[in-house]
């Protein structure tokens, strides 16, 4: 399977601004993928599952995926259908972890893209850390990190690179200045970062 034939399944975000771009999906792949077609070897968990297009370029990339959603995901379970290791848990994120199904997953990756205001991104960046496999530094993505609308993702990431929780990896998805037109929409997007951030943890923090 190719990077171009699952984006021609998935719609880009010039045609809805929930999901994440083409560019960003391409860029994940190119990040995550392991030479000779073989998928990446370990799991990543997906906070905000939305409709599925993004847990569906996962799915291709990570044996196992376990995405999280605060509702039925009938959508996202319609369109990967022929995807068969992917785990859906319909979970509120923001109530307490410490004995949700969640934390028995052995956790490689974090993708980060539930609510995106500062307080709800901060509260999904310390559970994880907390929570999931506190024997592992872990990677995570997170969307939006870009938008000049939503400046509380980046302060969240940015804050937790600058106390050296985490550090950069790799940019990804539009450019900063691009400006995303959706006529659909009737909406413009701003970006002054970029669309998304891959950073890895560095050092531990203390459950509470």
């Amino acid at each position: 399977m190719t990077i171009n034939t699952i984006l021609s399944e998935v719609q880009d975000k010039s045609n809805n601004t929930s999901t994440t771009s083409h560019k960003l999906k391409s860029d994940l792949w190119n990040y995550f993928k392991l030479p000779e077609n073989k998928k990446y070897c370990g799991t990543v968990v997906e906070l905000g599952t939305h409709i599925g297009e993004t847990t569906r370029v996962l799915s291709y990339l990570f044996d196992n995926v376990i995405t999280v959603m605060n509702a039925p995901q009938d959508k996202a379970k319609k369109l990967n259908s022929d995807r068969d290791n992917i785990t859906y848990l319909q979970f509120d994120l923001y109530s307490s972890w410490k004995n949700s199904e969640l934390i028995k997953y052995d956790v490689d990756v974090v993708f980060i893209d539930a609510v995106h205001d500062q307080q709800a991104v901060n509260s999904d960046l310390l559970n994880s850390l907390n929570y999931l496999s506190l024997d592992k530094r872990k990677i995570f993505v997170f969307d939006d990190y870009g938008p000049e609308e939503l400046d509380g993702i980046r302060n969240v990431v940015d804050g937790y690179i600058k106390n050296n929780i985490l550090q950069k990896e790799k940019y990804i998805g539009f450019e900063p200045k691009y400006e995303l037109v959706n006529e659909r929409e009737n909406r413009v997007i701003k970006y002054v970062g970029w669309e998304g951030i891959i950073c890895k943890q560095i050092a531990d923090i203390e459950v509470d």
